[in-house]
């Protein structure tokens, strides 16, 4: 379970750092008065997204460390889930990424 909880961890922090970054560039927009921005699409994409993901991994990793200790479940099952778990949220950084910086 180790190696499944730094995973989620490592994985845990990049989403983190992703709504910090997020709430950094909304404030830098709300200061300069720009008419109409941030709209609520970029509120969405940049802070609610990765805290969507950040939370769900902080869940799930509090629950599977409850969950591998309960006597009906076999016990490798939680960090089967919290690895996989952690490798979609990291597979799905590079394509959050590429909206992030625009696209193309």
């Amino acid at each position: 379970m180790r190696a499944a909880n730094i995973l989620t961890g490592i994985v845990w922090a990049l989403w983190a750092s992703f709504v910090w970054i997020g709430i950094g560039l909304t404030k830098g927009v709300v200061a300069q008065h720009v008419l109409g921005f941030p709209s609520s699409g970029q509120i969405t994409y940049y802070i609610c997204v990765p805290l969507v993901v950040a939370t769900t991994l902080l869940l799930s990793a509090i629950v599977l460390n409850f969950a591998r200790r309960l006597p009906i479940i076999p016990p490798i099952i939680p960090p089967i889930a919290l690895a996989v778990l952690a490798g979609v949220a990291f597979m799905f950084l590079p394509l959050y990424i590429f909206g992030y910086g625009g696209g193309m």
